[in-house]
């Protein structure tokens, strides 16, 4: 919907320089380039840059109180706002518009801290109480929408994105080592950190507080995948939890489809996706365009053998354009770690950047199947975790030696991070085995510089107090809790909110919509992944309303075949990543251990792509976003 930015001064005497705010709105005007809105008080200042999604007319923002002394930046959509507003003004508030967000301030006036529980939607919030003089910042639950923020010596910086405080000056723009390794070993930034030391996110589902120099921290709500069922859930049977899915699938779907302007959707071969478009097309919605993508490279696209819902019989009203992956687009590696801010070791930003060029062009609202895998389990892990759990009570050492056995390694290497995992209980270790970079575990002492290396062994670790095994659950609950409260954040809802709102596009997520997550919780583990038939409930749920071959097609991530291309002829932005020159003159990595993976990888010795893309996207990320 739109980017925000602001600060908030220790002094509440100041007020910000006009000009300050401004620049820190231009770095999100590709957020908003439809308006913008700022309000300067003394003590704080909020910016906005605007989509206009709706109230196309009167729903600039900032918004505030009946009085003034409220006033309120939201970057997202209320899904329930004509309830809430409803409810508000039967107490007696007054409102300007026929916008979403503004009933945030009038919710503030009447609940107080609690307003964020009443709000069913994806957020970023920035609140100024100018009577209590305090800045209240708030993140949805699942952290859809991204927020961050910079404490300094005269107060706290926020905004949509880190490049909208990274353009003041006061920022310091120190390395944060445990982000740089939490990178590697994961294959993406964990917790509330980024690279820089001095800038960090507004965890989901939290509420932060920044008053008289003084931060505060809570969070307002937690999925809880421990509970037990209660009577009523246990006597369900399968039948009831598949209506159970279906309605709550319709309902949250058609909430998503709230909207002044077209709405379109984003269409692949898998279940996700054509789950949400039927949903749309049986509440008589059509999505206004669908848009696939396919790759040029035959090895990993999609969409070869697997026609999308629209080819079916009885589905060709869907209109749909394909849109192609090629080689090279790994030239736009600097475009996506401009956007996305923080690289990863695979290259999915590039892949949904090209989707969200195509469709954002003509179009501001998408609508996506994200979140699906998380929700009900669908990634491979969760059928690798099940295989291999019955091995964890044989005694480590013994694991250590079936993990040796020639091959093991290159073939099977997430398996093999696994059963390396001393402990017996599954968890976060294991999930981060089976994630991270195999090579990066095995050799990270090689990979940085020693000047890298003494910042990254100074680093603090990330705050993973979300993250647990939970005690008494299967391996299949404690993957899904690292899942839902960790990588989802940090790498799903990241990926698809920089790439679209790169585009000016705004992406929705039905499968996140956090009353129908807290439905699927209460379901067996046995009818999410059935035998080794991963989202089992979701496929019976659209039994009817997809055709059999969708229905039983099985998970292909969406992404470019990053370490195929590496095994090719490099273009420029690669091959100047990897050179000694440019390895050197940053000082990040040891450029002859990064020339070793380049020639091991190149002759199919060893798969060393996950490592080599991570150490490009750092290189990108020097040039783009810590030298800007």
């Amino acid at each position: 919907m739109c980017g925000i930015c602001g600060i908030a001064f220790n002094d509440h005497g100041i007020e910000a320089d006009e000009n300050r705010i401004q620049t820190m709105m231009e770095m999100l005007a590709h957020r908003g380039p439809d308006e913008e809105g700022l309000i300067i008080k003394p003590g704080a200042a909020l910016g906005f840059r605007r989509l206009s999604i709706i109230d196309l007319e009167t729903g600039n923002q900032p918004f505030s109180n009946e009085d003034g002394s409220i006033f309120t930046v939201c970057n997202g959509e209320i899904y329930n706002y004509k309830e809430l507003r409803s409810r508000l003004a039967g107490m007696g508030h007054r409102f300007r518009s026929r916008s979403d967000s503004e009933v945030i301030v009038h919710l503030y006036e009447e609940y107080g801290l609690d307003f964020v529980k009443h709000l069913q939607g994806m957020f970023a919030i920035a609140l100024w109480d100018s009577k209590k003089r305090e800045l209240l910042l708030a993140r949805d639950r699942f952290g859809i929408k991204p927020l961050h923020y910079a404490v300094t010596g005269e107060g706290i910086l926020f905004g949509s994105e880190q490049k909208a405080i990274l353009v003041d000056p006061s920022v310091e723009r120190d390395i944060d080592g445990a982000a740089m390794e939490s990178l590697f070993s994961f294959g993406f930034v964990t917790g509330d950190q980024t690279l820089f030391r001095g800038v960090r996110r507004v965890p989901p589902a939290a509420l932060m507080r920044f008053s008289r120099g003084q931060i505060s921290r809570e969070t307002y709500w937690q999925l809880d995948l421990g509970r037990e069922p209660d009577s009523s859930e246990q006597r369900m049977t399968e039948r009831d939890w598949v209506q159970m899915v279906r309605e709550s699938l319709a309902e949250s779907v058609k909430s998503h489809l709230m909207s002044d302007v077209p709405v379109a959707a984003w269409l692949s071969p898998g279940i996700d996706s054509s789950a949400i478009v039927t949903t749309m097309r049986r509440l008589g919605h059509m999505p206004a365009e669908t848009f696939s993508l396919r790759c040029d490279d035959p090895s990993a696209d999609e969409i070869a053998g697997n026609p999308v819902l629209s080819s079916f019989p009885g589905f060709k009203d869907i209109p749909n354009k394909l849109v192609t992956l090629k080689r090279s687009d790994l030239n736009l590696m600097g475009e996506a770690v401009w956007h996305g801010e923080e690289p990863f070791t695979s290259a999915t930003e590039i892949a949904s950047m090209i989707l969200s060029r195509a469709c954002g062009g003509d179009y501001k609202v998408v609508l996506t199947g994200e979140g699906s895998d998380e929700v009900f389990g669908g990634y491979s892990w969760y059928r690798a975790q099940k295989v291999l759990t019955p091995f964890l009570p044989i005694p480590h050492f013994l694991r250590e030696i079936m993990i040796k056995w020639p091959g093991f390694r290159n073939s099977h290497p997430g398996a093999a991070g696994f059963l390396s995992v001393p402990d017996r209980n599954v968890g976060l270790s294991h999930f981060q085995a089976m994630l991270g970079c195999p090579t990066y575990h095995r050799e990270k002492h090689l990979l940085f510089s020693s000047g890298m290396l003494e910042v990254i062994q100074n680093g603090e670790p990330a705050d993973l107090e979300r993250d647990h095994v939970i005690a008494g659950k299967s391996g299949f609950r404690s993957f899904q809790a690292c899942d839902m409260n960790y990588r989802l954040s940090n790498v799903i809802t990241h990926h698809l909110d920089r790439s679209s709102m790169s585009r000016g596009l705004e992406a929705r997520v039905p499968f996140l919509d956090h009353v129908f997550v807290e439905r699927c919780a209460r379901i067996p583990d046995h009818l999410k992944l059935k035998m080794m038939r991963e989202k089992h409930i979701l496929r019976e749920a659209m039994k009817g309303d997809l055709p059999a071959e969708i229905l039983r097609r099985r998970k292909r991530p969406m992404g470019a075949p990053f370490a195929k291309w590496l095994r090719g002829d490099l273009p420029e932005v690669v091959s100047d990543s990897l050179s000694s020159d440019s390895l050197s003159a940053a000082g990040y990595f040891n450029p002859l251990e990064v020339q070793r993976y380049l020639r091991e990888h190149q002759t199919g010795r060893v798969n060393h792509g996950r490592i080599l893309t991570g150490i490009i996207g750092i290189q990108v990320w020097d040039r783009v976003i810590r030298k800007m």
